[in-house]
């Protein structure tokens, strides 16, 4: 099983177990401000992957620039939001966002809830920049010391 398959499992599980405790809505009034809060969740490839308590208003946009952005190869065209489907029975109701273009991406479907989970998943794809970056310093590395032998010998 692939990394993904293994995290995708691993979300699923945990939003099952979320889902069989006694749970209800969270939302509170923050003290400070008198604003709405909500916990969302936020994993994969954000720079701060976590549990965040933010306002009621806050969307997935938001809440991905909360956790820092994307890091680099995040699949931001295929963003998973995992939302419990209040029943208790069965799996959890799961959406997928393309938030490549953001304003393309109908304000529905930014819309978080209290206990939302948002999984950013990541490109297994390489550049050629990273090909060369990887391969380029030992190849530099074996050229001097070739070059070097070379002009010892001489």
């Amino acid at each position: 099983m692939g990394k993904s398959a293994f995290f995708l499992v691993a979300v699923f599980l945990s939003v099952l177990a979320f889902e069989t405790s006694a749970q209800t809505a969270y939302y509170k009034i923050d003290n400070e401000n008198g604003e709405l809060m909500k916990k969302v969740n936020i994993w994969g490839y954000v720079k701060n992957p976590g549990r965040y308590e933010v306002p009621a208003s806050t969307n997935l946009i938001q809440i991905i620039a909360y956790a820092g952005g994307p890091r680099d190869h995040a699949l931001m065209d295929e963003v998973k939001v995992f939302r419990d489907n209040q029943t208790g029975l069965g799996a959890p109701a799961v959406r997928e966002v393309n938030v490549e273009e953001p304003s393309k991406v109908r304000t529905s479907d930014l819309q978080l809830l209290d206990e939302d989970t948002i999984v950013i998943d990541h490109s297994a794809s390489v550049t050629v920049g990273e090909i060369f970056g990887y391969i380029g310093a030992p190849v530099a590395i074996v050229t001097s010391i070739i070059l070097i032998a070379d002009r010892v010998r001489k």
